[in-house]
């Protein structure tokens, strides 16, 4: 663990993080219609390091944040490069706002300056706040999701339904997409979770907010989501992380 940390700093630096995009897929058309961005640790250009090898270290160290700042800037980049390369088919791509954040606005700055560096339309910017990080504190989250939006960014809730799931937060903080924990995935109708998922689901198409379901790996849970009135869904059964560069290569096409 200690290793992890002091050969960080020289790996942001060699390039050994590499930016991977997970489909987010509409269940009944299979079209793309966002993507999630993820990072990977070559280590020492060596071996591939599973994420809960380094990301829990790094938060408890406070250097996620150069991470996902090096990250969100690798996207950007690549985001750039495809409209530049005449690609077409762009999509929200979406990124994870770290846990241990000491100053959320001052972050949100950093991104923004990163974003126009690159002239990104910001439509195409999804950010991702962890349930757990908020349960704490409403008020704090409001206004932290009101500064996200005034610069044109959507909000998600990840991992929703993880733990204690916080409902009047979840309307009251002006979430715009709320994703629902692999936990809440059930096959099928009589499952108990389907009838969580359900009132879940309707409450949010009723108020307006995206649904869209993570870990999906079954065909099972995709038809159960799609029949309780959830269209989106990421996971293994669609695809799993790639590399950024495969991505674009299988879902996006050039200009004809």
């Amino acid at each position: 663990a200690q290793e992890i940390e002091t050969h960080f700093i020289d790996a942001l630096k060699n390039n050994e993080f590499k930016l991977y995009l997970q489909p987010k897929i509409d269940i009944e058309t299979g079209k793309l219609i966002g993507a999630e961005a993820l990072s990977r640790w070559y280590y020492k250009n060596e071996k591939l390091l599973p994420p809960m090898e380094y990301i829990p270290r790094l938060e408890s160290t406070g250097l996620i944040v150069e991470l996902d700042l090096h990250m969100f800037e690798a996207l950007c980049k690549n985001i750039r490069l495809s409209y530049d390369s005449k690609f077409v088919g762009h999509v929200p791509v979406s990124i994870n706002l770290s846990r241990n954040q000491k100053d959320f606005e001052g972050y949100i700055n950093k991104l923004e300056s990163i974003r126009q560096k690159y002239d990104i339309p910001p439509n195409l910017i999804e950010i991702e706040i962890t349930e757990s990080t908020f349960t704490e504190n409403v008020a704090e989250i409001k206004k932290l999701i009101n500064y996200i939006h005034k610069f044109g960014y959507r909000v998600a809730m990840d991992d929703f339904g993880s733990g204690y799931s916080n409902l009047s937060a979840l309307v009251e903080c002006g979430f715009d997409i709320i994703k629902l924990d692999k936990s809440l995935c059930a096959d099928n109708a009589s499952d108990k979770r389907s009838y969580i998922l359900e009132a879940v689901i309707n409450m949010c198409n009723k108020i307006g907010m995206k649904v869209i379901c993570e870990g999906v790996e079954t065909k099972e849970q995709a038809a159960n989501l799609l029949r309780l009135g959830c269209r989106s869904a990421q996971g293994y059964l669609y695809d799993k992380p790639l590399p950024v560069n495969e991505f674009v290569n299988k879902y996006m096409e050039e200009e004809k």
